[in-house]
């Protein structure tokens, strides 16, 4: 086995190393391993721990979609700014309710997204208060 700390081989029953003193059994024990566990919720709302995470990633997708409609659009088009602030708003707030562990990653994808859309939308309207300001 390493040592963690200067990395020379070591014989597996040390538990100081001979090299550099580093404590290796203190080490062991100080190492945590976090479990993360699927929130308990009534028998009721069991299928909302799945729905939530995937409705956020989906609502991420379609708010990146309408920024994108958004931004290609010649003129600030009220319909896709609706859009956009909807989606993005439905995708926090599915994201932050609790969901099935596995399925996190999803609602982080789709917060990914949002944070996309709304930089989209700040690029849009920057973009266009300065064209109309010195262009």
């Amino acid at each position: 086995m390493k040592c963690k700390s200067c990395g020379k081989e070591i014989a597996e029953n040390t538990s100081i190393c001979p090299n550099c003193g580093f404590d290796l059994e203190a080490f062991g024990k100080k190492q945590k391993v976090i479990i993360y566990e699927d929130p308990e919720v009534e028998t009721s709302e069991k299928a909302s721990l799945i729905d939530r995470p995937i409705l956020a990633f989906i609502f991420g997708i379609l708010s990146v979609i309408s920024s994108i409609l958004f931004v290609t659009s010649r003129n600030i088009v009220v319909l896709f700014l609706a859009m956009l602030i909807s989606f993005t708003y439905l995708t926090f707030r599915n994201a932050s309710k609790p969901g099935k562990v596995k399925l996190r990653p999803f609602a982080d994808v789709g917060k990914v997204f949002a944070y996309f859309a709304i930089g989209f939308l700040i690029f849009k309207i920057v973009f266009d208060l300065l064209g109309d300001l010195f262009f």
